[in-house]
C-alpha cells in the first residue's frame, strides 16, 4: 500500500470541464486560493470519461487542470493499481477521508476508466504533546516525547493552561494538538492549543472539566518566625 501525496480539495460536481474548470469551490474552498502549478486536487465523478478521475494539478480557472508530474502515480500515462490511496487534506465535507480504486484493477492514468472510493483505514490512537508538528500527508508520523508533570487548570478559568515549573511552550504552538492528563470530564482533556501567552501559560480550544493543580512534594516550612513561609526548591509557584 502507496499513499500519494495529499490533494487539497475534492470537487463533488459530475463531469467537472477539465480544459476550463471555472471558479467556484471545491467542497467548500474556495478556488481563489488555489495556486496555479501548485495545488493538488481529486475528481471522482466523471462518469462521462471516467478515465479523467484522479489526481489534478490547478492552472487557473479557464486553463486546463493538467496530470502532476513524475514522481506522482497519476502521471499522464504512468501505470499504478490499487494498492494506491489519496488522503484529502481540507473541505467541508471529504477533509481527512482517503480514496482509491474500486473496483481493483490496473489503471494507465488518462487511458484506463476507473472509479474512486472512500477507504475505511484501521484506527490509530496516539498520545500527542505540543511542541512538534504532526504530518498526516506523509507515511512517517512524527510524535513529539515532550511530557510534563506540572500542568494546572482550574474550571473557573477552563481553557487557561498553566505549566509554572517546565514552561514548556512556544509561539509555534498554537494550533498543535494537545492531552491534558485527568483534565476531562470522564478521563483526559484531548483538545489543541489556541493561543499563547508565554512559555508557560497558553489558552486551549477546549476548557477542562477537572480542575488540576501542581503537587509540591518539596515544600519547607519552619515553625519559628517565618512559619507563614514556603519554599520550594523546584520553584512550582
Amino acid at each position: 500500500m502507496a499513499y500519494a501525496d495529499p490533494v487539497v480539495a475534492v470537487n463533488l460536481s459530475a463531469n467537472v470541464n477539465i480544459t476550463s474548470p471555472g471558479a467556484g469551490a471545491w467542497d467548500g474552498v474556495s478556488t481563489a486560493g488555489f495556486v496555479p502549478g501548485t495545488t493538488r486536487l481529486l475528481l471522482f465523478r466523471q462518469t462521462t470519461t471516467p478515465s479523467q478521475n484522479g489526481v489534478w494539478v490547478w492552472q487557473g480557472t479557464s486553463s486546463p487542470l493538467t496530470r502532476p508530474a513524475t514522481p506522482d502515480q497519476y502521471k499522464n500515462g504512468n501505470t499504478f493499481d490499487n494498492a494506491t490511496l489519496i488522503p484529502v487534506a481540507s473541505g467541508d465535507s471529504l477533509a481527512g477521508t482517503v480514496w482509491g480504486i474500486d473496483p481493483a484493477k490496473v489503471v494507465t492514468v488518462d487511458t484506463t476508466a476507473h472509479t474512486l472510493t472512500r477507504v475505511s483505514l484501521p484506527p490509530v490512537q496516539c498520545r500527542v504533546a505540543t511542541t512538534a508538528n504532526i504530518d498526516l500527508g506523509t507515511t512517517i508520523l512524527m510524535i513529539d516525547p515532550t511530557i510534563v508533570n506540572d500542568a494546572m487548570m482550574q474550571t473557573g478559568a477552563a481553557t487557561t493552561l498553566t505549566c509554572p515549573r517546565s514552561k514548556p511552550f512556544t509561539s509555534d504552538d498554537v494550533g498543535k494538538p494537545i492531552v491534558v492528563a485527568g483534565a476531562g470530564a470522564a478521563g483526559d482533556l484531548v483538545t489543541s492549543i489556541a493561543g499563547y501567552t508565554s512559555a508557560s501559560v497558553v489558552t486551549l480550544a477546549s476548557g477542562c472539566s477537572t480542575s488540576l493543580s501542581t503537587r509540591v512534594t518539596d515544600g519547607v516550612m519552619s515553625t519559628g518566625g517565618g512559619s507563614k513561609t514556603l519554599t520550594s526548591a523546584s520553584a512550582p509557584f
